[in-house]
């Protein structure tokens, strides 16, 4: 049984279907590994997002948390193996992740089994394609059809980058889980947060360096006797505060050209189709060329990928594709099944692996110049979409 869901697994059948999807996967060579399920929780509810970061399960003094995903509990112990050299290695997980759900009693506890590939840079497109193409196989082994859904984090970042915003607003759009929704968000409320007067602490905030905003908000935080807040660590929560700050004392944002990102947003189609479509969009905003760049690496990373895997050209792309995982910045998809459920998931996180690699406490294993690429199947939603 899952932990707070209604609904009961055939045990078997999920079994079966676990089975199945780890046989498809022997041939790549993985090495198995259990990632820890305790995981720290300021360090890593930094890199997975605002949105798993909601559903994270704490512990009682918010220092440590269950593992709400596998993908950066198998980055931190990858770090710890020695196998950094040549052109790159996997890890194979099996296990279940704790997630909180907003009208539910207990977590739930949903079983992934997933790879996640390591590798030097200059190997990134042929891990980027066999992160794509593998969970598509292992879906085909156990006997169901998936809809390829993609988007790329570089990409989206590259659209609102190309229209010259201010800073703080960038770095929210960047940010954003629904970028699209943020933009409206702050088309209609961007006169009423305009009249609103600033703290004498944001504004200090907001003229302050991402250092200087720290240093303030540990003093402020000292004088009210506040050791910890959830999990999070001082340096999130100034940069937080900080451009919050910085957007109530920005420059008011061209009304027109956010509705023009926005459009460009509202962009979804076949692959070869959405480059098109989003290299016609952007040429007339301010600063389109690291768009086009991001478009070409896509494009030709798109040519190897639909000859390699027929099933890909039912794939759709989607300029405006939701991550909850804050931590992808490539390549990002979802595998959707034919009742609509969400199959699986990856894609490109590169800058996890820079992170971890600096955090680590003493210093050991030093990714630089790798970077990684991973995926996750749910073999109960696999079992029940093959029942259908």
């Amino acid at each position: 049984m899952i932990v707070g869901s209604s609904e009961i697994e055939d045990v078997g059948a999920v079994e079966a279907c676990a089975q199945a999807i780890k046989a498809y996967l022997v041939p790549i060579g993985a090495k198995a590994v259990a990632p820890a399920v305790l995981q720290p929780a300021g360090l890593y509810l930094e890199l997975v997002g605002e949105v798993l970061r909601r559903r994270a399960v704490l512990t009682h003094n918010d220092a440590l948390c269950l593992r709400p995903d596998m993908t950066v509990p198998a980055a931190r112990l990858a770090l710890s193996l020695p196998l950094w050299h040549g052109d790159g290695f996997a890890l194979a997980y099996d296990g279940r992740v704790f997630r909180r759900l907003e009208h539910a009693a207990q977590p739930i506890e949903p079983r992934q089994i997933g790879l996640e590939w390591y590798a030097p840079n200059s190997y990134s497109a042929a891990r980027d394609a066999g992160v794509l193409s593998a969970p598509l196989g292992a879906c085909e082994a156990v006997g169901a059809r998936a809809s390829l859904v993609l988007g790329c984090a570089a990409l989206a970042r590259a659209l609102v980058l190309a229209c010259n915003l201010p800073e703080a607003m960038s770095r929210l759009l960047a940010r954003s889980h629904d970028v699209r929704a943020t933009i409206q968000a702050t088309i209609a409320g961007e006169p009423a947060q305009r009249d609103e007067p600033q703290s004498a602490l944001g504004a200090a905030l907001a003229k302050a360096s991402p250092e200087g905003a720290r240093a303030l908000l540990e003093d402020v935080l000292a004088l009210a006797g506040v050791a910890q807040i959830s999990g999070r660590s001082l340096q999130e929560v100034a940069a937080r505060l900080r451009e919050k700050a910085m957007r109530a004392g920005a420059p008011r944002v061209d009304r027109r050209l956010l509705e023009n990102l926005a459009a460009v947003f509202a962009i979804e189609a076949a692959p070869p189709d959405a480059f098109t479509a989003l290299r016609q969009a952007v040429a007339g905003l301010p600063a389109p060329q690291p768009v086009f760049e991001r478009l070409d690496d896509l494009e030709r990373l798109w040519a190897q990928l639909a000859q390699s895997k027929p099933a890909m050209r039912d794939a759709v792309f989607r300029a405006a594709f939701d991550r909850n995982l804050e931590y992808y910045d490539g390549l990002a998809f979802d595998l959707i099944g034919k009742g609509g459920a969400v199959l699986g998931g990856g894609g490109r996180y590169d800058q996890v692996l820079t992170a971890l690699t600096r955090a680590q406490d003493p210093p050991g294993q030093s990714a630089d110049g790798w970077g990684a690429a991973g995926f996750s199947l749910y073999p109960a939603v696999l079992a029940a979409e093959h029942g259908q």
